[in-house]
């Protein structure tokens, strides 16, 4: 386990990488961008300008992101050179994110981002999150009151604040709402809540108190009702065990098996899975505005509607709202969040065009494949799986997942 380091600016970094997806939940002001997007690139800023003076030899990680980034940079010059016309505002705030995430993927995470001290952070977070989300359940499956813990009178970076509360009213009054602690969505709540479940899960110890805190992090996704977040937990457990299944005593397997049958009826019985459930069975291929659906297949869509240079080459980051309102594309599966809120590998497979997706894919399987600790490969099949399933493409969280896997090297906890 390594030691904290001594520079109080990389403690800095890591504490604001570990909360930008909770500060982000909140607009700043006029701005298109969230607080957590704010503070990420004020310290990008900051670091590159301590990189400067100081003359510091940069490396590169290893993630797939570095040909990703060039290969935007140059289908962005063309097409901006054949196009002609573009969504000026649109395209600044997409490139700034997307710079962000660049510099925080390949430069700063190894020097500046610091795991044991991120791990001290996430996980009293994560309990004070479940804790509240706990009470919110069983408030509102007991006495029907629903506890909404956000601050209404500041633009939050989801929808409309005066839309959100009458969205959360009406499930309230139909009995059908589901908690997320302080976060606008279960899936949301989840994202967040995979990683301290992930590395208690596969944590160096692995000792039952971890073990229990994973289990505890778990039942909260559980109540949330959140479908990808049960199932990628699921996924996340189901590892673990098919690798500690070996070391089991028999007597003990027999003991956990049964143990899993009893929790797992008792879920059903009464009710706790059953809104991850529905939200599973609200995907459909007909053309419906859920989140699930616009998540899953609303990319898939838009893409089938592009031109066919578009479906080759991409659109270009920052050019997709343009492209969609030039040729008038509109999709069945269109929500309150628009037409660009699709999973992270549809973000690509549009952005970027058919041939690189399978180019991205095949980086994205080489990097997980030298992935070698057990924490990094969980986290990695983690956000691979919310790649597939989550709109967190230019998001905080994905900054979060990349930063904690990319800090340490290959086979070491070491910053």
């Amino acid at each position: 386990m390594s030691e904290l380091p001594k520079s109080r600016y990389s403690l800095l970094v890591t504490f604001f990488v570990v909360v930008s997806p909770i500060l982000d939940l909140y607009q700043v002001g006029p701005l298109t961008i969230g607080y957590g997007e704010l503070f990420l690139i004020a310290l990008c800023g900051i670091t590159m300008i301590i990189y400067a003076v100081r003359r510091t030899k940069l490396t590169l990680n290893e993630a797939p992101f570095s040909v990703l980034f060039a290969f935007y940079a140059v289908i962005e010059l063309v097409l901006l050179m054949f196009q002609g016309n573009y969504n000026l505002g649109d395209l600044m705030v997409k490139w700034t994110k997307l710079v962000t995430c660049y510099l925080f993927f390949e430069v700063i995470s190894k020097k500046e981002f610091n795991y044991e001290y991120a791990k001290k952070i996430v996980i009293p977070i994560g309990l004070a999150l479940n804790v509240l989300l706990i009470i919110q359940f069983l408030l509102f499956h007991l006495f029907g009151i629903g506890i909404l813990p956000y601050l209404f009178n500041i633009p939050n970076n989801y929808v409309d604040s005066d839309l959100l509360q009458t969205i959360y009213k009406t499930y309230i009054a139909r009995g059908t709402w589901r908690p997320s602690a302080i976060f606008f969505e279960p899936a949301q709540y989840a994202q967040f809540m995979l990683i301290p479940t992930t590395m208690m899960i596969y944590d160096d110890d692995n000792n039952r108190k971890s073990i229990a805190l994973a289990l505890f992090f778990s039942l909260g996704i559980a109540l949330s009702g959140s479908a990808n977040g049960v199932l990628i937990a699921v996924i996340v457990w189901g590892n673990w065990l098919l690798k500690k299944i070996r070391k089991i005593r028999a007597d003990r397997l027999v003991i956990l098996f049964l143990a899993s049958i009893s929790i797992l009826y008792f879920a059903i019985q009464k009710g706790i899975l059953s809104a991850a459930w529905n939200r599973v069975m609200s995907i459909d291929l007909k053309g419906a505005g859920t989140t699930g659906n616009q998540r899953l297949i609303q990319g898939l869509a838009v893409f089938s509607r592009v031109p066919l240079h578009n479906k080759i080459f991409g659109t270009g980051v920052g050019n997709l709202r343009y492209i969609l309102v030039t040729h008038n594309i509109v999709t069945p599966y269109v929500g309150e969040l628009g037409n660009e809120y699709m999973n992270g590998f549809s973000t690509v497979l549009v952005t970027c065009g058919l041939i690189f997706f399978f180019v991205y894919a095949i980086l994205w399987i080489r990097w997980y494949r030298r992935l070698k600790n057990p924490i990094d490969r969980g986290l990695a099949v983690v956000l691979s799986l919310l790649f597939c399933t989550s709109s967190i493409f230019y998001h905080p969280i994905t900054i979060l997942y990349f930063t904690i896997i990319s800090c340490r090297k290959v086979s070491k906890h070491e910053c």
